[in-house]
């Protein structure tokens, strides 16, 4: 019987690597997407994957695309409902008995954290451990490497760097070791693959090195061969550019705790960075300049020209008018839950730093004989 693995979102960052590294491993591929017209689709086909179209809030969607597949990649959508949509797919999978499932979790899930979306996934992830039928590994991800590149055409056209540190703080504050879309797809195919050899772990991917926003502006700077500054603006501004890049106020609302984190430190802890990369695929860490060049060629922003610098300036201008969003009233409408107790960052939590530390030293007994 062929062994066939369901992708869920496989038209975004991961799942779409994800869906081509397990093809080219000769695995079949049930890609499950809202748009079969897109582009990553009509490639996913043409490559041998079956495209499904589903939708994570429709229980009868994920029911029947887990129908016949041994095993699957989750990762929940960054959007509201995140825990409806979850919730149905640990259901169908455990109903299905879907042999193994790799769930994208998150590096900040805890159950007493300020960001609505990080508890959600905390919960989920509890959820999917009651189960019986399905094991599950999780993959615990810090920042990923296409977040660097939301301002590119900013940066690429204009030359500036948009920043909320200030000059003296961009060396050494906001630390983190991005990991490349690419080299997360190819650990989690070898985890879908070697299913006996990852079920009931946790796993962190990293980049091979932590890199500072300095770090960032230097490799820009080298690639386009000319001089990129930084600019530092204020967090009212970065909603705005948020919103104007078509950001939604829940979205902005997680990513303002987020923020938070990465001042302190959380993403560039001691065990901020691992081999885990080469430890399950051979293949070492993508390089943040290796990322970059990637986003550069992709994105046909390399060179500057009349027409994509007046695009640069349009968008700056439209990200001037566009008004700010109230975070605190979105809040207050949407009736997210309230405690009565205070919410606790990452970086204030003694559970949640027991909890990791625990993961990661558990690392490398993981993966000592999984290759």
């Amino acid at each position: 019987m062929t062994q066939k693995i369901l992708v869920t979102a496989a038209n975004g960052n991961t799942g779409f690597t994800t869906s081509l590294a397990l093809l080219k491993r000769g695995l079949a591929v049930k890609a499950v997407v809202r748009n079969t017209q897109s582009g990553k689709s009509k490639q996913l086909q043409s490559l041998g994957a079956e495209i499904v179209q589903g939708n994570l809030d429709d229980y009868r969607d994920i029911e029947s695309a887990l129908n016949g597949v041994s095993g699957a990649y989750f990762c929940a959508p960054f959007e509201q409902d995140a825990l409806l949509k979850t919730a149905n797919f640990i259901v169908a999978a455990e109903h299905a008995a879907v042999e193994h499932v790799v769930y994208m979790n998150q590096w900040l899930a805890s159950a007493a954290h300020p960001a609505i979306h990080t508890r959600e996934q905390w919960l989920t992830k509890q959820l999917a451990n009651l189960h019986k039928n399905t094991a599950y590994t999780f993959i615990n991800t810090g920042l990923f490497g296409f977040t660097y590149f939301f301002t590119l055409e900013m940066v690429t056209q204009l030359g500036i760097y948009p920043t909320l540190l200030t000059k003296h703080e961009l060396a050494h504050k906001a630390l983190n070791a991005p990991p490349s879309e690419e080299d997360q797809g190819r650990v989690i195919a070898e985890i879908l693959q070697k299913t006996d050899n990852h079920k009931f772990k946790t796993y962190r991917i990293t980049g091979p090195k932590l890199i500072s926003h300095q770090d960032v502006i230097d490799c820009y700077s080298q690639a386009l061969g000319r001089k990129i500054r930084p600019m530092t603006i204020s967090k009212k501004m970065l909603f705005k550019s948020l919103k104007a890049m078509g950001f939604d106020t829940y979205q902005m609302v997680n990513v303002n705790y987020y923020l938070e984190e990465l001042e302190h430190g959380v993403f560039a802890s001691k065990e901020g960075v691992n081999d885990l990369v080469f430890e399950l695929t051979g293949e070492h860490a993508e390089s943040f300049e290796m990322i970059l060049q990637r986003h550069l060629q992709q994105s046909g922003l390399q060179n500057r020209t009349f027409s994509s610098v007046t695009n640069a300036l349009l968008f700056f201008v439209k990200m001037l008018f566009t008004r700010s969003p109230d975070l605190e009233i979105f809040q207050k409408q949407q009736r997210f839950p309230e405690f009565f107790r205070a919410p606790v960052y990452a970086y204030e939590s003694g559970d949640w730093q027991q909890i990791h530390l625990a993961d990661q030293q558990l690392l490398s007994t993981n993966t000592s004989d999984t290759r």
